[in-house]
């Protein structure tokens, strides 16, 4: 009976949401950026949010360290006006626990980390590339997608 009632109480609860992903519309020029509310390193809350000029959002391992690279080496280009999103969510829970943290931890900035798909907000993904949401007034400006770091510097150095 219990079981038969949970799964009764999933079905409506997916005919409920199902809906409501499917209108979720993909981040555009124009659109708004979805507040993420998301851990950095070290386990203290990071919001992406009002004050944020650039999102630059690596879904890879190589990507990730690109984006690590540049801003270490600007130390101009921080949060919260420039915020580095990683969606770690594939990664296995004990490799980022042993060498990912610990690595994330040495750097001199702060690394909004996305532990599941659906906390990076629908930021848009291309294999092998950067993106680089640029944000006027709480809006998507541009999208731009970078595989090196000269592109990452030029995209950066055009920031709204």
């Amino acid at each position: 009976m219990i079981l038969y009632a949970c799964r009764r109480l999933a079905a409506a609860s997916f005919l409920v949401l199902m809906p409501m992903a499917a209108l979720a519309a993909p981040l555009v020029p124009g659109s708004a950026l979805p507040s993420l509310a998301l851990e950095n390193q070290h386990g203290l809350p990071m919001t992406v949010g009002a004050d944020t000029r650039v999102v630059l959002f690596s879904a890879q391992k190589a990507t990730s360290a690109l984006v690590n690279e540049v801003l270490a080496a600007d130390k101009t280009q921080r949060p919260p006006a420039v915020v580095h999103v990683a969606d770690i969510s594939g990664m296995p829970s004990v490799i980022t626990r042993m060498f990912a943290l610990p690595k994330l931890r040495e750097l001199g900035f702060d690394v909004a980390l996305a532990y599941k798909p659906e906390a990076a907000g629908g930021l848009p993904r291309r294999q092998d590339a950067v993106t680089v949401v640029h944000v006027r007034g709480g809006k998507v400006d541009r999208i731009a997608y970078v595989a090196d770091a000269a592109a990452l510097r030029a995209q950066l150095a055009a920031r709204p």
